[in-house]
């Protein structure tokens, strides 16, 4: 995580809009928005809100959605229906993370070319 996107306490306007433009600056330049979902960001989304605000950020922008979904995890309805690529994995076997990153590697070079 960048430096300036660390939050340590209540920020101010200017300092709200300064976070904001750190955490989605890698959205605006990259060609697809991958997030690697956990129970968290739907139980208690405000304990980190950066991957939400990058998801919306990516939305507005247009941008390809995947999710990179842990098995059993649930994924909201409105999020799964929005999302270009769900790739499933399971954390606990030995590689299975990996694997969905190869998948996701193969997604991408073809939504590259």
């Amino acid at each position: 995580m960048p430096r300036e996107a660390r939050v340590t306490g209540p920020l101010n306007e200017q300092e709200l809009e300064r976070w904001a433009r750190a955490i989605t600056r890698g959205v605006s330049e990259s060609a697809a928005f991958c997030n690697i979902w956990n129970e968290k960001m739907r139980t208690d989304p405000l304990a980190d809100p950066m991957p939400l605000l990058q998801l919306g950020y990516a939305m507005f922008l247009d941008k390809p959605i995947v999710i990179l979904l842990p098995q059993g995890a649930e994924l909201p309805e409105h999020l799964a229906r929005a999302a270009d690529r769900i790739i499933a994995f399971d954390p606990d076997i030995p590689g299975g993370l990996e694997h969905a990153a190869a998948e996701l590697a193969r997604w991408v070079k073809v939504l590259s070319s």
